[in-house]
């Protein structure tokens, strides 16, 4: 797996598999990515936030009650992708990791991404929240971290789009999950998610491949990673394993191996594509709070600059506008308006960095979201029937 380099460190690539709703398969996804991944002697690190219901725990063997704290779960891959061995640990023991050379560990954080990041930065003290996720995997030695991210739209969401490298976003075929995937792809966007791939789910046999990537990439203008066709077989599993272990001949297994190898190599839309017509962008009204759903509000290139860095964590300035291909005179005064409205934190002189600010979540019931954009996401905080 090609590792990602930032600010001068070599870190790991993190994947958020996202669903634009219930049911698509997005669990058993990133279970399957991981033990693919870990077979390759590397070691994973998969985030699971849905707590008390913990697919990825169920898919993994967990059927022990959880604690309701944030704990680790370690797994021994060996050979033919065995599962062997479990272990799990507190926080403390996560400055320890586990010594074998390949395997996946499995960290449960109950209260969401964002309070996680909140008590390893407590603890440790980096320097930002975002570099809270890259001090644990530094420290596990993770090649790969895959987020399971919960198909809502909530702040805990959109930290971990921004924070991804790459976001597979898992998707149905009905009417609504196309709506749906044209909101999300928007929001992606203005994060500044550098790879977005999608992954069509419950594909019927019938179903032309190549017309439906062709539609797809027509329509959206991103590549297709692979097509997750329905599949009995994965029905009748009920969630009681990791279906590449219990089949690993049969075509959803290839289809996952294939969604594997787009981490490595993300496939190219041709510019054909990209010249269609695209849905058109978000719009927003003024910055209501220094949250991530008031990031979708800032103006291009500022938005621009705390997606670099909620990526990145501390950077210097000259850094910034090498990223967006300007001198850094021309963002001086862009870098200081998100200083003085609390985007950015400023330190050092006369060669300052930069990293980012933000402010603690809104509860639900009391999170502004008056935009048009957040009608369209309305229904997403409600659980399908």
């Amino acid at each position: 797996m090609k590792l990602v380099k930032r600010s001068n460190s070599v870190m790991p690539k993190i994947v958020t598999v996202h669903a634009c709703r219930h049911g698509l398969g997005a669990s058993n996804l990133t279970a399957n990515l991981a033990v693919m991944l870990a077979a390759q002697k590397t070691r994973v690190g998969v985030l699971d936030p849905d707590y008390p219901v913990s697919g990825l725990s169920t898919l993994f063997g967990c059927e022990a009650p959880l604690p309701a704290a944030v704990s680790t779960l370690w797994f021994d891959v060996l050979g033919e992708a065995r599962l062997q061995g479990l272990s799990d640990g507190q926080p403390e023991d996560w400055q320890r990791p586990n010594q074998r050379r390949s395997g996946i560990g499995l960290t449960r954080c109950p209260q969401g991404p964002l309070a996680f990041a909140r008590q390893i930065k407590q603890r440790w003290a980096p320097d930002s929240l975002t570099e809270s996720f890259h001090v644990l995997a530094q420290q596990q030695q993770f090649s790969t971290v895959l987020i399971d991210s919960r198909p809502v739209m909530t702040e805990d969401s959109l930290f971990t789009l921004a924070l991804s490298d790459v976001v597979l976003l898992v998707m149905g075929l009905e009417t609504y999950d196309f709506q749906r995937v044209a909101v999300l792809l928007d929001v992606t966007q203005q994060l500044g998610v550098p790879q977005v791939l999608l992954v069509p789910s419950l594909v019927l046999p019938q179903t032309d491949p190549d017309a439906l990537r062709h539609q797809l990439m027509t329509a959206y203008g991103h590549a297709v990673a692979g097509l997750l066709p329905f599949c009995e077989e994965l029905v009748g599993l009920a969630s009681q394993d990791v279906f590449c272990l219990r089949y690993p001949h049969h075509p959803l297994t290839q289809v996952v191996r294939q969604i594997m190898q787009c981490l490595a190599n993300p496939p190219q839309v041709p510019q054909t594509f990209l010249n269609q017509a695209r849905p058109q962008a978000l719009t927003g009204a003024h910055i209501r709070e220094r949250t991530l759903f008031g990031l979708l509000d800032l103006p291009t290139r500022q938005r621009q600059i705390v997606s670099f860095l909620l990526r990145q964590g501390k950077v210097p300035g000259q850094e910034i506008a090498q990223y967006l291909g300007l001198p850094l005179v021309e963002i001086e005064a862009d870098l200081d308006q998100l200083v003085a409205q609390g985007w950015l934190i400023c330190q050092g002189n006369p060669a300052p960095t930069y990293q980012p600010r933000l402010s603690p979540p809104s509860s639900p019931s009391t999170a502004k979201r008056d935009g048009l954009h957040w009608g369209k996401l309305a229904d997403w905080e409600k659980p399908d029937d």
